[in-house]
Order: structure tokens, then C-alpha cells, then sequence
């Protein structure tokens, strides 16, 4: 099945990056609504949704490439130059916009620079203050760098074969050390953990999982199906627990442990319970254009945050709703600037060089 267009997967990608401006542009209604705070588990379910959905169209795109390839290796370059095309230039345009204006609207120590433009800036610790939003781009980068390596020296029969041993390895790895490391040491907050890249790794590993179970699972295909509502009803649970005031996800050991699988397994029964529905019409001419705008709304969200703070008059109870819908208007339609003429322009480019 093309998942280009899905129209749910589309949905769920748009969801996931009004979830996230829904969190961040909470601070905008204090003034209006005193449990705004509460707003704080958009930030965090948006982007494990978008984690899980990035490994599943992952795997869909690794197990074809992989599989068709005529050596172990000859896939990587290919796969490496179309995610480098993807993600990268729009990073890095973004990246430079936040340096310039780290002593204005966001004022930061100067950051290593080196270590944002080779996503190392988070690899064994919490990401840094500077470019806050850029953590889990770091843990996608090192997913996809790692994936295909960890393949490499699996590979034994076949690419699917190496693809389940990786899932197990990679699933593993990123469960064990997060607990070694929390159990370790329980000063570590919440988001310290959840910026950490090699920590982190399971949770785009269970988008590739749900992937290979619907696509080439035969016998699990339908069990999934049926399991989806259930999985996607786990959602209830994770926005209630990710409400909570940050002092008690700090000193909960079993949160800073399980609540991302858990989060991540209710996104992935969201994904597969509605990827055959056909939803057309006024409403999704309205997400769809949003869904492509996600990735540059995502990064550049808090640059107009940082901005209306830094130029615009305190908000108050008058100016509170208005403050609030300029921040989502302004968002977005820089964000679709920035899709239309910059953005696409790279992923056209990366069309025609890497087919």
C-alpha cells in the first residue's frame, strides 16, 4: 500500500504538530485560563506520535530498499542521501536562524556548533538549552544512522531477518540503558531523559515494528487490526499522566522508564486504526496542507514564541486569545512559506538526484 497520501496518516501528522504548538503557546492563555499548564502533554504526545510515524514509514521505505538491494551495503548510500536531503538542509537553515538571534530573542551561551551539525549534542545527555526543539531531530538522526549499520553486521539470511534482529537489538539497547541510566542516577528529570538520543532509540524502533507486523506480517496483520482500538486507547491514560506537574515526573523512576513505550504503543494502534479510512472533502483540504508544513512548523514554532515575547507588549487578559491565534496563524504561514520555497525545493532536488 502507497503511504504517500494516506489520508490518516496525514491526519495523525497534522494532529501531532498542532498537539505540539497546543503545548508550547499554553503560556499565552495564562492569563485566561489558570490550568493552561495542563496543555503540556501536546507537546509531549505530538512528538512521540511523530516518532512512531516517522519509524513506520521508516520501515516501510528500509525493507523495500533492503530487500531489492544487490549487496548488504548497496541500499545505505541511497537511503542515507534521501533522509540527509529530507531533514538536514531545513535543520540547518533553522539552526542558523536561532544563532543569529541568540543574544536577542533567544538569548543562550553560544552553543558548540559542531555538535548540532553532526546531532551529537544530545547523544549520552540531556539536550542543551540552545535550539531546545532541535532534541528529537538529534534522536531521528541518530535512528537513521543506526539502523542501517546495525543491519550490516546482522544481515545472515535475509534483509527482513536483519531488520527483526536490529528491532531487537535497538529495542533492547534503548530499554536497558534507559533503565541502567535513571536507576543510576534518579537526579535526572523527566526531560533529561526524554532528550537523551541513545535512550531514546526504542521508540522510533516500535513505528518500525508496527510496520513490518501490518505490511509483512502475515499472521499478525489481522491481530494488530483487531488490537488497535485497544493499543490507541492507552492515549487517555498518557495525556492524563503527562499532565502532571513536572515535580512528580521527575521523581518517578517508572515514568522516566515506561512511560515513552507506553506512549509510543498507543500511537502506533492510533496509526493502524484508521490507515484504510478515506476521509476526503472541505475537512482534509484543511489538514493536508498542514501535515506538510509540520516539520518546518515544528522547528519553527518557538522562534515566533521567542520573538512575540521579545518585541510584542506583556500579555494580558485583553490581549490574551489574540496573542494566542497570532501565534498559530504566524506559525503556520511561516511556516508554509518556508515548505513551498524552500523546503520543497530540496525534496523536488532530492527527486530528481536520488530516485
Amino acid at each position: 500500500m502507497s503511504t504517500k497520501n494516506n489520508h490518516w496518516l496525514d491526519i495523525c501528522r497534522a494532529s501531532a504538530i498542532m498537539l505540539v504548538l497546543l503545548s508550547h503557546g499554553r503560556r499565552l492563555l495564562d492569563t485566561i485560563y489558570p490550568d493552561a499548564h495542563l496543555l503540556k502533554f501536546g507537546g509531549f504526545l505530538g512528538v512521540e506520535i511523530f516518532f512512531v510515524l516517522s519509524g513506520f514509514l521508516i520501515g516501510i521505505i528500509i525493507i523495500e530498499k533492503s530487500t531489492n538491494s544487490r549487496s548488504h551495503w548497496y541500499w545505505i548510500p541511497h537511503f542515507w542521501g534521501r533522509r540527509f536531503l529530507r531533514t538536514y538542509p531545513n535543520y540547518l537553515f533553522f539552526l542558523f536562524c536561532n544563532w543569529l538571534v541568540i543574544d536577542t530573542w533567544r538569548p543562550e551561551s553560544m552553543p558548540e556548533l559542531w555538535h548540532y551539525m553532526t546531532f551529537t549534542q544530545s547523544l549520552i545527555s540531556g539536550h542543551p538549552s540552545f535550539f531546545g526543539e532541535a532534541w528529537s531531530l538529534a534522536i531521528e538522526e541518530i535512528f537513521y544512522f543506526s539502523i542501517p549499520m546495525v543491519m550490516l553486521f546482522t544481515w545472515r539470511s535475509s534483509a527482513v531477518q536483519a531488520l527483526l534482529t536490529t528491532l531487537l537489538i535497538l529495542l533492547t539497547f534503548s530499554l536497558v540503558m534507559r533503565i541502567f541510566v535513571v536507576c543510576g542516577e534518579p537526579s535526572l528529570t523527566f526531560n533529561q531523559v526524554r532528550s537523551t538520543a541513545l535512550l531514546r532509540l526504542d521508540s522510533i524502533m516500535i513505528g518500525v515494528l508496527t510496520s513490518y507486523l501490518y505490511f509483512h506480517g502475515v499472521i499478525w496483520r489481522e491481530r494488530l487490526i483487531k488490537a488497535a482500538p485497544w493499543l490507541a486507547s492507552l492515549l487517555i491514560p498518557v495525556m492524563i499522566i503527562s499532565m502532571q506537574p513536572d515535580r512528580i515526573m521527575d521523581e518517578s523512576i517508572l515514568l522516566k522508564i515506561f512511560l515513552f513505550p507506553m506512549a509510543n504503543i498507543a500511537a502506533a494502534g492510533l496509526l493502524i486504526f484508521g490507515i484504510n479510512w478515506e476521509i476526503n472533502g472541505f475537512i482534509y483540504r484543511l489538514i493536508r496542507p498542514v501535515a506538510r508544513w509540520s516539520y518546518s512548523a515544528y522547528l519553527i514554532n518557538l522562534l515566533v514564541l521567542s520573538a512575540m515575547a521579545f518585541h510584542l507588549p506583556p500579555v494580558t487578559i485583553n490581549t490574551a486569545i489574540i496573542y494566542w491565534l497570532f501565534f498559530i496563524c504566524i506559525t503556520l504561514t511561516l511556516s508554509a512559506i518556508n515548505y513551498n520555497f524552500f523546503e520543497r525545493k530540496i525534496l523536488l532536488f532530492r527527486d530528481r538526484l536520488i530516485k
